[in-house]
């Protein structure tokens, strides 16, 4: 079975993160976001994939080329406009050429479901479409799918109130399609398979089956949902490569740890971190690889993406990018991002909302 990969987005919900990185290339224990999605497709028998791409395309090939590196045959489509999930999906048509049934994910999740479970339940199925559903403890952000006892799709409500939840049943965007399914899209126009396809499939009573495997799934579309995934992983929610030593219970580094240094478990320090005497690094705290924290520092639930936080700084709850600073002394109250190169001066203190370069939901500076 092959696989496509749906990487065109622009991340817009997870700025100032992905103003310069796409949102497949975030990284998370050392591997893109995308990367984990490759391992997981390898795993479950699939090796073969096309990944559609829009934003910052060319960051995506360089990292992953012809995907050998990864036990993968990777094929890439960059769209010039974007043509919605259906939309990308029906440009693939050629790469599908000769294929039964096929595999759809969104690159901007974290997930580790039993795909080769879910594709033999497809396949004995007969199915169009197969969707896979997860239980959301807040489904208010997704769009929820009812169906019957049999797991037949009755309907779709996108991002409903309080009072149209139905269901916990949330759609992951995760799909197992035949390839009859392409001769329901229309070539080169923009279409969605939630918005558009699957309403249009139901009208027609063609039916939409649903799994909702066992395992672990989220959304990584906001920085919120992204320091969410981190804390899951850390806590052993999600099975992901951590790709490093576990030199204590929930602390995994490249190096021993040094003297001197606090750390409370959970966290997980890359290769090429300098920790200063006296800090205190965790819980659930991510440090990517080349990160600093200076002396008497202290990062707590947060997620440093090869930045700087200077000697007696403090973040909390927060997201450094890449090659941001906190000065000295300086303060990131939760719900704050720092975005890449952006420097935060001696004694700052920044707040949720001071501006689209800290904080979630940006304010209107």
């Amino acid at each position: 079975m092959k696989a496509i990969l749906l990487s065109g987005g622009q991340g817009t919900r997870l700025r100032p993160v992905t103003t310069e990185l796409p949102k497949p290339m975030i990284p998370l224990f050392g591997r893109p976001l995308l990367e984990h999605l490759l391992l997981l497709l390898r795993r479950s028998g699939v090796t073969e994939a096309a990944v559609t791409l829009h934003c910052m395309p060319e960051a995506i090939r360089a990292w992953f080329g012809d995907g050998s590196d990864w036990g993968m045959r990777l094929t890439y489509l960059t769209e010039d406009t974007p043509l919605g999930t259906a939309g990308s999906v029906k440009a693939c048509q050629s790469f599908l050429e000769g294929e039964e049934d096929f595999l759809v994910l969104p690159a901007d999740c974290v997930c580790d479901f039993d795909l080769a479970a879910a594709i033999a339940a497809h396949r004995e199925a007969g199915a169009i479409a197969t969707l896979l559903l997860h239980k959301a403890a807040n489904p208010l952000e997704y769009g929820l799918v009812h169906t019957d006892e049999g797991g037949r799709v009755l309907r779709f409500v996108e991002k409903p109130g309080w009072s149209q939840v139905f269901t916990n049943r949330i759609n992951t965007g995760i799909y197992l399609f035949r390839r009859d399914i392409l001769d329901h899209i229309p070539a080169g126009e923009a279409s969605d398979f939630s918005l558009d396809l699957f309403p249009r499939l139901l009208e027609e009573d063609i039916p939409l089956q649903t799994q909702t495997p066992y395992g672990y799934w989220r959304d990584v579309g906001t920085p919120e949902a992204l320091l969410a995934a981190v804390r899951d992983a850390l806590d052993g929610k999600v099975k992901l490569d951590m790709g490093l030593p576990q030199r204590k219970g929930g602390v995994w580094s490249e190096e021993p740890l040094p003297e001197r240094v606090e750390v409370l478990p959970p966290c997980w320090i890359g290769p090429g971190v300098s920790l200063g005497q006296g800090a205190m690094i965790g819980p659930h705290t991510l440090l990517e690889q080349g990160s600093s924290v200076g002396k008497r520092a202290a990062v707590q639930g947060s997620l440093v993406l090869g930045a700087a936080v200077g000697d007696g700084a403090a973040a909390t709850g927060a997201i450094l990018c890449r090659g941001s600073s906190l000065g000295k002394g300086a303060v990131m109250a939760d719900h704050t991002v720092l975005g890449e190169d952006a420097v935060a001066e001696e004694n700052a203190i920044l707040h949720p909302g001071c501006g689209p370069a800290c904080g979630w939901p940006p304010g209107p500076g």
